[in-house]
């Protein structure tokens, strides 16, 4: 009996050894597995606010692009109405200047657009001045 005793008191040990053990595994691979999710929840949260980052940058680009896109189409827009300006001056600009020229003296080259020579320079100079005034009354 003896022996039956010991033989009980040695699976009992044994027994509680390998619980033990297997209670210390559990252990070790509930901190294996919490570790990894921890590293994997990290990096998530880590590139969400990095992605948060970029988005942010991009709403501020496409702000800017929309700001300067309008600028542009206003500036387009006023260059074009000058442009339809200057083309309807310059489709009356040789009926004015033939008249202009007739009425003041001035050389035909310089209603064609010619530069005056140097001997003629100040008679184009008087005629522009002439010019101003009548069309200042």
């Amino acid at each position: 009996m003896i022996e039956a005793d010991r033989l009980r008191a040695d699976q009992e040990k044994q027994k509680q050894q390998t619980e033990a053990q297997r209670r210390q595994s559990m252990l070790d691979m509930a901190a294996a597995f919490e570790k990894a999710v921890g590293g994997i929840v990290e990096t998530v949260s880590s590139s969400s606010t990095e992605l948060e980052a970029a988005a942010t940058t991009l709403t501020k680009t496409a702000e800017t692009t929309q700001q300067l896109a309008t600028t542009v189409a206003s500036a387009s827009e006023e260059a074009s109405t000058n442009v339809q300006s200057v083309a309807t001056r310059a489709r009356r600009w040789p009926r004015r200047s033939s008249r202009s020229a007739g009425r003041f003296g001035v050389e035909p080259d310089l209603e064609r657009g010619g530069r005056p020579g140097a001997k003629n320079r100040r008679a184009h100079h008087q005629a522009c001045r002439r010019r101003r005034a009548a069309s200042a009354t």
